[in-house]
């Protein structure tokens, strides 16, 4: 079971460096103040090539509050439609994932731990599982439980970023210090949260995200989102998550692909398809999840 497991354990890695996001993005700084308690405009490009101005974005006399509160109401978002929460199965495809450790007796072993999660108002997930008559000994009683974290740590990862796009929002509140930038036809928001973490939005005119960054110290997490426009707003369908290391590290990059399924008026992730490379090395892996 080592091999197989091993391959499990690089697929969660690279998911967990390249798309743990949420922690990051949620906790804008909002004490961060210019000369005399107010922003400050910034520039560092030629005044007639780039427009750049930095404000609070909850004074009512700024300019840009507007831009962030109508940038929010251009997604699809969960939580307008009475988001509660909901309930499902987890089926990971695990010939993809385990790719050429996928030997019958392995996958006999992996397919007898069966996945059920609860997804709360806020998106957060809840994951248990149960298993056969084969994995009952002591001996398989820990394989099973490393199955179970790194399937927790799997689905978790992709949660945290999709529910950033559909549950809260990728936009800080309206009271953030902001600084807002036009470049061309795009808007570059920028604004640093409490543990001293800089995130970056690139958006187009029509207000579609291209680009979402969170830089540290230590390296910058970059996702680049693809949207579906609705008649409800900008459906999330996939995107692209890269971790660039700026000390130390290992290079990493994964494309995702979302498919929906309707539950009670609403759209939930029904498939999870995501391939990439860690290093050199390729992952992939493919999640199905049935709502009940």
């Amino acid at each position: 079971m080592r091999e197989p497991i091993a391959s499990l354990v690089v697929l969660v890695t690279v998911f967990t460096l390249t798309l743990s996001v949420h922690a990051g993005y949620q906790v804008p700084n909002k004490d961060v103040k210019g000369h005399g308690g107010r922003t400050q405009e910034v520039s560092t490009q030629d005044e007639s090539k780039k427009d750049v101005s930095s404000h609070n974005a909850g004074t009512q006399d700024g300019p840009h509050q507007d831009l962030v509160r109508q940038s929010k109401d251009a997604y699809y978002n969960l939580a307008r439609h009475g988001f509660k929460g909901f309930k499902a199965t987890i089926e990971p495809n695990w010939e993809v994932i385990l790719a050429h450790t996928a030997t019958p007796e392995n996958l006999e072993v992996f397919r007898a731990v069966r996945f059920a999660m609860v997804v709360d108002a806020k998106g957060a997930i809840t994951i248990k599982h149960e298993v056969t008559a084969i994995l009952t000994t002591p001996k398989m009683q820990l394989v099973v439980n490393q199955i179970h974290y790194h399937i927790q740590r799997l689905v978790a990862g992709f949660f945290s970023t999709w529910r950033m796009f559909m549950v809260d929002s990728p936009f800080p509140d309206t009271d953030t210090q902001i600084k807002v930038e036009n470049v061309g036809n795009e808007y570059r928001l920028s604004y640093s949260t409490q543990s001293g973490e800089v995130t970056m939005m690139m958006m187009s005119s029509d207000l579609l995200i291209t680009e979402w960054s969170l830089v540290n110290p230590r390296a910058m997490r970059t996702v680049k989102p693809h949207f579906q426009k609705t008649a409800e707003g900008f459906l999330l369908t996939g995107y692209k998550g890269d971790f660039e290391p700026i000390t130390q590290g290992t290079k990493a990059a994964l494309d995702f692909n979302i498919e929906y399924q309707d539950f009670n008026g609403m759209k939930l992730p029904h498939k999870v398809r995501l391939g990439g490379l860690y290093g050199s090395e390729p992952v992939e892996a493919e999640l199905v999840f049935r709502v009940n």
